[in-house]
């Protein structure tokens, strides 16, 4: 399994969490259940659908799939399925997946509460700008972009250096590094996480 594909592919983190969060729900499930039940936790944000996010976990061993046909193994893809000569068009197929051990890995090592605390933990100069960011985001109606960039602004660690006058950091870094981590997630305003909100309560 590619251990690092989240690593590697940030942009694939929450969907690829999304999933393998419902798998780990139960021992097996059936594909077009597992996509079904994605759809209605899916956010416009994800650049991939449900689908192709199991096929990408599928083929770096996070999920195994398990084809029967007429009751039968079937050794190979979905899609060698759809394109096989061979398998009668009112066959019975059954199409289930699991999580694997690299999986449950991949779950735990990006769970977002472990994220957003090595996200302090690496970045202890930044940790009161993530915190008041979080503080910020965390009301009913959330915080437009201007609100949580002013709110994030007026940290000295964004201030122009006094001798080279040139910003090192701006406000974006520290949304991205937020959303990254799964603390705030943009749902028509910013808004803290419930795993946002659980490290916050935590001090």
């Amino acid at each position: 399994m590619d251990s690092d594909i989240i690593e590697h592919n940030p942009s694939l983190k929450r969907p690829l969490l999304a999933v393998l969060s419902l798998c780990a729900e139960q021992e097996i499930s059936d594909r077009g259940e597992l996509e079904e039940r994605a759809e209605e936790v899916w956010s416009e944000t994800y650049r991939q659908s449900p689908s192709t996010s199991i096929d990408i976990l599928i083929r770096n061993g996070a999920l195994e799939e398990d084809l029967l046909v007429d009751g039968k193994p079937y050794d190979g893809t979905l899609e060698d399925l759809q394109l096989d000569e061979n398998v009668a068009d009112d066959a019975s197929v059954d199409d289930s997946v699991r999580i694997t051990e690299g999986g449950s890995y991949l779950l735990s090592r990006y769970e977002p509460e472990t994220a957003i605390h090595e996200l302090f933990e690496e970045r202890p100069h930044y940790a009161d700008v993530y915190r008041a960011g979080m503080e910020a985001c965390d009301t009913p109606d959330g915080l437009n972009l201007p609100k949580l960039e002013e709110v994030l602004e007026a940290f000295p660690q964004l201030q122009p250096d006094p001798e080279t006058h040139q910003t090192k950091v701006y406000a974006q870094y520290f949304i991205d590094a937020l959303e990254s981590a799964g603390a705030i997630e943009w749902t028509d305003a910013w808004r803290t996480t419930d795993a946002g909100r659980a490290v916050l309560a935590e001090d």
